[in-house]
């Protein structure tokens, strides 16, 4: 059995797809599938990485892990969150040096994808999941901003509205940019037809890729509910677990 959180899941869902007869189950934390990118990005990106060597390397020396938690909170990639769930972070991140404490990952996590999958290599992976297969999200995480008013995450309803929008934006780009490619983001920055783009093709179209996938929502909890909200997150996958375990036979592969 594996469970991943965030590029975590998107590692074991791959695993799952490669080695399916060493697999029993799967669980993604917030996550679905790997990281990938636009065909029209690939060489940029690559660029980015070579050059952008020194993104990442903070040695500053905070006085207190409550220091480090307020940092963390105000700046992070998902979004601002809470100091008492940051603090939960910081403590498993940093390490104690002379005078206080120094974030303990590795500097490389900060910079950009070296070489990223395109998106259909992302898609075939999921595919390729044969075992139970279960995705854990929360409805403050990562992706609260692909969720339409009155339409959550991954509903039915959602499945319907996210074509029809993207159908929408992608001519709206045609038209207005001249037929260049509608790269996808999810950034608060990122126009809305990228946005779009993104809920479309690393989303709804990644959903739909897995076969018969369950869906645990947590009301709270952010990118990282295992860890801020743990008790939470065990009771609303605990029943999974079970199922999963009596429903699946046991298999043992010898290296």
């Amino acid at each position: 059995s594996l469970m991943g959180h965030s590029y975590g899941g998107g590692i074991v869902q791959a695993m799952a797809a490669v080695v399916p007869e060493r697999v029993l189950r799967v669980v993604a934390v917030e996550a679905i599938g790997l990281f990938s990118t636009h065909p029209s990005q690939f060489t940029s990106t690559l660029r980015d990485n070579i050059l952008d060597r020194d993104r990442g390397l903070n040695l500053q020396t905070y006085s207190s892990l409550e220091e480090c938690a307020a940092r963390r909170a105000g700046q992070n990639f998902v979004g601002s969150m809470p100091e008492a769930a940051a603090l939960v972070l910081v403590r498993r991140g940093t390490v104690a040096v002379t005078g206080g404490y120094r974030w303990s990952c590795d500097a490389a996590v900060m910079r950009p994808g070296r070489q990223r999958l395109p998106e259909p290599f992302v898609q075939d992976f999921l595919r390729g999941i044969k075992c139970p297969h279960a995705c854990v999200i929360a409805t403050d995480g990562l992706w609260r901003r692909a969720a339409f008013p009155g339409f959550p995450l991954f509903s039915m309803q959602w499945r319907v509205l996210v074509p029809l929008a993207y159908a929408v934006a992608a001519a709206w780009n045609w038209v207005t940019r001249l037929g260049r490619p509608l790269v996808p983001a999810l950034m608060r920055t990122s126009p809305t037809a990228s946005r779009i783009a993104f809920i479309y093709h690393q989303l709804c179209r990644r959903w739909a890729c897995l076969r018969r996938p369950s869906l645990i929502r947590m009301h709270t909890g952010g990118h990282h509910p295992h860890l801020t909200h743990p008790d939470e997150f065990l009771a609303a996958l605990a029943p999974w677990l079970a199922a999963s375990s009596s429903s699946q036979p046991r298999r043992v592969a010898n290296n």
